[in-house]
Order: C-alpha cells, then sequence, then structure tokens
C-alpha cells in the first residue's frame, strides 16, 4: 500500500512540473499578432486601485461581483 501511495505522489509531481514548460504558440498556418508592437496609445493612469464589489440583486439566483476603477 505504501508503494502505490509513493507512485501516486511520483506521478503527481511528475505532472506538475511538466505542466508549466511549455509556453502558448499559435497554431500551425497561424502567427501571433501584437496589438501594440510598443506602448498603448494615449495610455492614461487610472487614478486609485481596482475594487471589486457584490451586489444586492440577483442574477440566476447569485449576487453578481462587478469590478470598478479597470
Amino acid at each position: 500500500m505504501k508503494s502505490l501511495i509513493f507512485a501516486f505522489c511520483v506521478v503527481l509531481v511528475w505532472g506538475d512540473l511538466r505542466a508549466q514548460t511549455q509556453v502558448w504558440q499559435p497554431a500551425a498556418g497561424h502567427t501571433q499578432v501584437p496589438i501594440w508592437p510598443r506602448a498603448a496609445p494615449d495610455a492614461q493612469p487610472v487614478p486609485g486601485r481596482e475594487f471589486a464589489e457584490t451586489t444586492k440583486e440577483l442574477f440566476a439566483g447569485k449576487p453578481a461581483v462587478v469590478v470598478n476603477n479597470v
């Protein structure tokens, strides 16, 4: 039983190590086009921090989360 648990842990660790090694690449025949090659045009800083609020209104039986100042 202990060897089975050990083998399971080794498989989990091996899978986790391999999960983050690949970098996203476009599919064959497609190219990635940058939206802005440099800085975004007319970029202006947003004063304050962004914050999320939960509404009192229910949508599909659940309260909505509204993110402001983005």
